[in-house]
Order: structure tokens, then C-alpha cells, then sequence
């Protein structure tokens, strides 16, 4: 019995292929599953040396708070850079009450003191202003490919 396989199935290996050979950043895939704890003060350090290091990071998304421009389980490859725009969507952090929180809102408005976000699925802008400091990197581009990869599920 011969095995067809649907156009789109094709198509999508080609994708693939092509993008290894051309070298476009694909997200890691560790064989441990996606750690999806708090975040701490370690881990703004190690976001920094991956950026300082290879120029971008993957992250994936986990809240609602960009719906509909980004979505749960969506992986964001984030790129360093420090020409920030209104509308652009950057990853930051804030600490509060001695916990870190990592987000990804979109920048409303630049201030000489930083930068008012907000979510796109938030009814108000965030009670805080970003300073440069706090923002990792600008959101380049999102995939469902490391989502899809593990059946649907992270961690």
C-alpha cells in the first residue's frame, strides 16, 4: 500500500528545508519541557547574555494580554535594538513586590522617562512607565511551529 502525501504536507517539509539552508533563526527545542515557573532576577540575566550574545531571543507567550495580534503558545523571536516606535510590541520587565514579571505590551506613547504600554487586549495602558532599562527586545516575528511541534501543549 503506497503512503500519499497531501500537497501541504510537501509544502511544508520545502518550507522547512528551505529556511535551514538559508539559515534563518529557528527556535531551540530543548528535549526538558518549556519551563513555564515565575520568572526571577537569574533570569533577567540570562535573556541579557543570550541578547548580547546572538542578537535575539525566543520567547514564547503564555497570558492574553496581546490578543489578537499575539496569541497563547505563540513562540516571539525577539531582536535586540534600541530604536523603539510607537506600536512596536517589546518584551520587558517589571519587579514588584520583590517578584519579576516578564511582558510583551505594545509601546502607546514615548516619554523622556520611558515608555507607556499597554496590551492590545487591555481596556487601560499599563499603571507604569517602561524605562530603557527594563526592555530586553523589540517582537520580530511569531510562529506556532515550537507549538505545533509539541502537540499543542507547552510544559
Amino acid at each position: 500500500m503506497k503512503t500519499k502525501f497531501k500537497p501541504l504536507s510537501i509544502a511544508v517539509i520545502l518550507i522547512i528545508l528551505a529556511l535551514m539552508i538559508l539559515k534563518v533563526p529557528m527556535c531551540y527545542f530543548p528535549e526538558e519541557e518549556i519551563d513555564v515557573r515565575e520568572p526571577t532576577k537569574s533570569d533577567i540575566r540570562i535573556t541579557e547574555r543570550n541578547l548580547d550574545e546572538y542578537g535575539y531571543v525566543n520567547k514564547y507567550l503564555v497570558g492574553t494580554s496581546m490578543y489578537p495580534a499575539l496569541k497563547p503558545g505563540q513562540v516571539c523571536i525577539c531582536k535586540k535594538t534600541n530604536n523603539y516606535q510607537p506600536k512596536d510590541i517589546i518584551s520587558y520587565y517589571i519587579e514588584d513586590n520583590n517578584e519579576v514579571i516578564f511582558i510583551m505590551h505594545r509601546i502607546m506613547e514615548i516619554l523622556p522617562s520611558g515608555y507607556i504600554t499597554k496590551g492590545d487586549n487591555n481596556i487601560k495602558i499599563d499603571p507604569f512607565i517602561v524605562e530603557e532599562e527594563q526592555i530586553f527586545c523589540e517582537v520580530e516575528q511569531v510562529s506556532y511551529m515550537e507549538y505545533l511541534l509539541r502537540g499543542g501543549k507547552f510544559g
